[in-house]
């Protein structure tokens, strides 16, 4: 979702300095627009962010849909990252928890909780990003209603009614899908 996001604004923002200043070549060069309301016909917006509209447009345009798979699973592997550390969740805050909660890692000094945890958990966020990454490439692909990102948003908010519903109506149905996944 945010890949998608940030990939309107620069979609956004290349559109609009291409009717600005049509005839500039780093505007060119970032993104050619013959219409405003269409998509962009050239430029790094079009090779990077643009992906392919049908399965004869991935066997025409193979390297460009490479390209775009790549800077897509890679950009939300990042952002994986990136929102780790803004959540709460980087190896900086399990430490404290940890140590909040009078516990340790096995094995290890509680000076050494932070690195320790550090090669575990930005990995596990940077895999974490490409997997939805992946997703939503796969999802656009195939032609899903929406694109990837909408079939990311309608699973992550279908999840969360589920786990909604079974936390109102049955406690014990949400701890065995705990235990289901």
């Amino acid at each position: 979702i945010l890949f998608s996001t940030a990939a309107t604004n620069v979609y956004l923002v290349s559109a609009c300095l291409s009717q600005a200043l049509p005839s500039n070549l780093v505007v060119r060069v970032l993104g050619h627009w013959p219409d405003v309301a269409a998509k962009p016909t050239g430029g790094l917006v079009w090779l990077l962010l643009t992906g392919p509209v049908g399965i004869f447009d991935c066997a025409i345009n193979w390297y460009r849909t490479a390209l775009w798979a790549a800077v897509t699973v890679v950009s939300c592997g990042w952002l994986g990252v990136f929102w780790m550390d803004y959540n709460g969740t980087s190896a900086r805050d399990v430490a404290r928890q940890l140590t909040n909660n009078n516990m340790v890692i096995a094995g290890h000094r509680s000076s050494s909780t932070v690195p320790t945890l550090q090669k575990q958990i930005v990995p596990a966020a940077f895999v974490g990003g490409c997997t939805v990454g992946v997703l939503s490439v796969a999802a656009s692909l195939l032609g899903a209603f929406g694109g990837g990102t909408g079939v990311v948003l309608a699973v992550t908010m279908a999840l969360q009614y589920i786990e909604l519903v079974a936390r109102e109506t049955n406690p014990q149905l949400l701890a065995q899908m705990g235990k289901m996944e």
